[in-house]
């Protein structure tokens, strides 16, 4: 990544006011979404400098992940800047090396733009209680608190890994 590629992004603000499809959802997803307090003091002190967000208005998994990433945002220091996946197709083909890469894809960067981690599309562990039968019902009733717990945590895992 160069900060040439990074400051081609729109700023959140010029993103949302551009959004057309899903911003009022967006905003009330946001109101809805509380930032546990010890993300705010695991963040205080992140290596993460720069958040680069692929995404597009239409796409419901990206009003899921949002909220913790602009609240995380609001409360730290990381600059965001946010590219349409129709828009930037051949940057994010060249990150990820597929034909049609996933959105929303979020590439968290420290200060020297050196990548410390991704969060693509879901959460991992919300993946898997999403395909369990088993929990369908229950999942329905707490669908965005475990989807944000469960991309919280894997947004901790780059934070607290120590780049080695």
């Amino acid at each position: 990544m160069t900060p040439e590629l990074f400051y081609a992004g729109l700023t959140w603000d010029d993103y949302a006011a551009s959004m057309q499809v899903n911003r009022e959802l967006l905003r009330r997803k946001c109101r809805e979404f509380t930032l546990p307090e010890g993300e705010r003091g695991r963040w205080a002190n992140s290596p993460i400098a720069h958040v680069l967000v692929f995404t597009e208005d239409w796409c419901q998994d990206s009003i899921s992940a949002l909220p913790p990433l602009l609240a995380l945002h609001a409360t730290t220091l990381f600059d965001l800047r946010v590219l349409r996946r129709s828009e930037a197709l051949e940057l994010q083909r060249a990150l990820t090396g597929q034909l049609f890469p996933p959105v929303p894809m979020f590439v968290f960067y420290d200060n020297h733009w050196q990548e410390r981690g991704r969060f693509v599309e879901m959460p991992r562990a919300f993946r898997r209680l999403k395909t369990d039968p088993a929990e369908a019902l229950w999942l329905k009733e707490m669908y965005d608190e475990m989807w944000w717990e469960t991309e919280l945590a894997e947004f901790a895992i780059m934070v607290d890994h120590d780049g080695e």
